[in-house]
């Protein structure tokens, strides 16, 4: 507690305090000395003169809103010094943990320390950027003041934002109500502007790469943007899962930046409305620290920001000149265009998790190879996002093999479609018809499609073993006559495959020797056997026809095969 003044102390600084204002009358209060100042005399140039003259003095100069001159002794040690450092250091391993973990998922092919590299450089160094710049106003107000800039005190949050921004801790007040209210303002204004900034880059892909958060390793479902943001520029900051590290960076800085526009206590919008009398003030306090804790039940992590709050105090730090309680016309829409900022970067359910409503079709399910020739079975799959998030799908298969997947539409918006082409390397596949599950990947939730493959040994148009495949014409109908002919005069029992996209119907009508014949009324891929009798002297024979009445628009692949030994591909294209 500070000492009480002397008698030749306090002529001393009534001595000085004269040569500013004219006094009406001096109080003494233990460490405290209270000039009553004749109000034609005040003028906010003359206390800060003589504020400038009392702290060569080590003393403190005050005024209350009453034409008073309050005198104290400075107070000696540095404002939460030792909890500035703690959460400081909180705050950046928390920043650096949260661009890590979510990057994992960002970046699921990366190597380790490219991850590292990556969180870092897109999203630690971003936000930690956004935190700086909200400090700029207050440090270069603080030095044309005359005055120290210290650290406020940072609050971690290491559940996805890094950070929920700051509390004002300064080691003494401002030297007036101005540039307390100007401070606070211009932090958020700055706040906001380099935030939109990060996160108009991110979602514009500057840092490279396109991320898979939406695919089977997301850790969430939907970051949604600032209502006004998606009202203004739909389409260029959509609601979505897969935030690029940087744009995540940007996003969590105008979370915590609107937060911190709420007009509670020492934060920024505190400051702002530092100008009104300190009854109303603390009054606005409670209603916005109550709104603040209603807002957090959509996201539980931010309940740190309001207990720290209240275990600081609701109670604004007053500038050593309050003004006298008088209010200019700036100073009003300073604060209406605050509270607009509190808007413009409130999101009231930042992350939720949904169930993507998706569609997907199994285009071309079948595919018809050879060893000798191919290795590639090609697919294709239609999806249809019904949903109102934009998806960026994954897939994975229950078979060891490799696969890549190509689409010219990318990501899928909502109530649109998109069209994937599977190729399917299936080198390691055995001879004969294997059937699989392929898995299309939204979040946790997937879709199955039914995939399946017919693996040849060679494709010849004459097997010694086997059988011919002839096309005797094509049709204008898209029908198409083949013959079966065995090479031996034995009785041989063949499978017929018809590989085509589902949905497509055909039939075919086939006659043999030996009282064979029949129709079939087919749609999409199929296969059936077919027993074709011979005698001692006539080789088997087996015509047959199909004809097919939905159009040709993916290639179509017929075989006629026995795995006992080779098989005979025709590969029809429209």
């Amino acid at each position: 507690m500070p000492e009480d003044f002397s008698n030749s102390e306090k002529d001393q600084i009534a001595d000085i305090v004269k040569t500013e204002f004219r006094i009406q009358s001096i109080e003494s209060e233990g460490p405290l000395i209270i000039f009553h100042i004749i109000p034609e005399s005040y003028s906010q140039e003359k206390f800060s003169l003589l504020f400038n003259k009392l702290e060569k003095l080590n003393l403190s100069l005050y005024n209350n809103g009453k034409y008073e001159i309050l005198v104290t002794r400075k107070r000696v040690g540095k404002r939460f010094s030792y909890i500035k450092s703690i959460f400081l250091l909180l705050t950046l391993l928390s920043i650096i943990y949260v661009g890590i973990d979510y990057s994992m998922t960002y970046y699921p092919n990366m190597i380790f320390p490219l991850v590292v590299l990556n969180a870092i450089v897109f999203f630690a160094i971003p936000l930690t950027v956004i935190i700086v710049a909200r400090e700029i106003p207050k440090f270069y107000i603080r030095k044309q003041s005359g005055q120290r800039y210290t650290l406020p005190i940072l609050i971690p949050n290491p559940i996805f934002m890094g950070s929920m921004g700051l509390i004002n801790a300064p080691g003494e007040p401002y030297k007036n109500q101005k540039d307390q209210i100007y401070s606070g303002f211009f932090s958020i204004v700055f706040g906001i502007l380099v935030s939109t900034l990060f996160l108009v880059l991110g979602i514009a892909g500057v840092s490279l790469y396109s991320g898979t958060t939406t695919g089977p390793n997301s850790s969430i479902s939907v970051v949604n943007l600032p209502l006004l943001f998606q009202i203004s520029f739909g389409k260029l900051l959509p609601a979505r899962g897969a935030l690029d590290p940087m744009a995540l960076a940007g996003w969590s800085g105008l979370l915590f930046t609107s937060f911190n526009a709420f007009p509670i206590g020492l934060l920024d919008g505190g400051y702002v409305f530092s100008g009104m009398s300190s009854s109303l003030q603390k009054n606005i306090s409670y209603v916005f620290i109550t709104i603040m804790i209603i807002i957090d039940l959509t996201f539980p992590s931010w309940f740190i920001l309001p207990v720290l709050i209240l275990m600081v105090g609701l109670e604004p730090q007053q500038p050593y000149s309050s003004g006298f309680g008088y209010i200019r016309k700036g100073n009003y829409i300073v604060m209406i265009i605050t509270i607009l900022l509190m808007v413009v970067g409130s999101i009231p359910f930042p992350v939720h998790s949904t169930l993507p409503s998706i569609e997907t079709n199994a285009v071309v399910s079948s595919a018809i190879v050879t060893s000798g020739n191919y290795s590639q079975a090609n697919f294709t799959i239609s999806i249809i996002n019904n949903g109102q998030i934009t998806v960026d799908p994954a897939f994975s298969t229950n078979l060891s093999l490799p696969f890549s997947v190509r689409s010219p539409s990318g990501i899928i918006s909502p109530g649109n479609n998109a069209v994937y082409y599977i190729s399917m390397n299936v080198t390691s596949l055995s001879p004969g018809y294997t059937k699989f599950l392929f898995y299309v990947y939204i979040n946790s939730n997937f879709n199955t499609e039914h995939f399946t493959v017919l693996k040849l040994l060679k494709s010849t148009d004459v097997i010694t073993e086997g059988a011919l495949i002839s096309t005797v014409n094509i049709g204008k109908n898209k029908s198409f006559n083949y013959t079966v002919i065995s090479t031996a005069s034995v009785n041989l029992s063949e499978n017929v495959y018809v590989s085509m996209p589902n949905g497509m119907g055909y039939n075919i009508t086939y006659t043999g020797n030996g009282n064979v014949s029949g129709k079939l009324y087919l749609i999409g891929s199929q296969r059936f056997p077919l027993e074709i009798i011979g005698s001692n002297s006539t080789p088997s024979l087996m015509n047959f026809r199909i004809d097919f009445y939905t159009p040709l628009l993916y290639p179509v692949t017929i075989a006629i095969y026995n795995l006992t030994y080779n098989g005979s591909i025709l590969i029809i294209r429209e």
